[in-house]
């Protein structure tokens, strides 16, 4: 079975600082929807973590991390974990399914995008002081 990762420091702080990312837009997406952020979270994070983390593995996105594969990633990923919270709800039109999916790409995008690139500084603040 393929790692997840490379093995390299760099790899595993993106994976982290990615991850990090899309639970930060859950929860703002949560609180600005004036739903209860506590009690739904769990729920949505172990959906969308782990629809990114199987899209994520499949496509290669942290052997090495490329911007080309995170941008595959939250593609796919995001919309994956779309469509497993929709199944589970069984309330939603197809139409607030792919409205849901555009707005969560996009914002989830800034969201993971800011993280990878602090991470990416971070990183190669690191590396230059060594």
């Amino acid at each position: 079975m393929r790692a997840m990762t490379d093995g390299s420091r760099l790899a595993r702080a993106t994976l982290v600082g990615d991850l990090v990312g899309l639970l930060a837009f859950l929860a703002v997406g949560l609180d600005r929807h004036g739903q209860d952020v506590a009690s739904r979270f769990l729920a949505l994070a172990a959906v969308f973590t782990a629809a990114w983390l199987v899209t994520a593995w499949r496509l290669g996105t942290y052997s090495p991390p490329t911007h080309t594969r995170l941008m595959l990633t939250m593609a796919l990923g995001i919309p994956l974990g779309v469509v497993v919270r929709a199944t589970m709800v069984q309330a939603w039109s197809a139409r607030e399914i792919l409205t849901f999916a555009g707005v969560a790409v996009v914002f989830g995008a800034l969201f993971i995008g800011t993280t990878r690139v602090i991470t990416l500084w971070w990183f190669g603040r690191k590396g230059a002081a060594s």
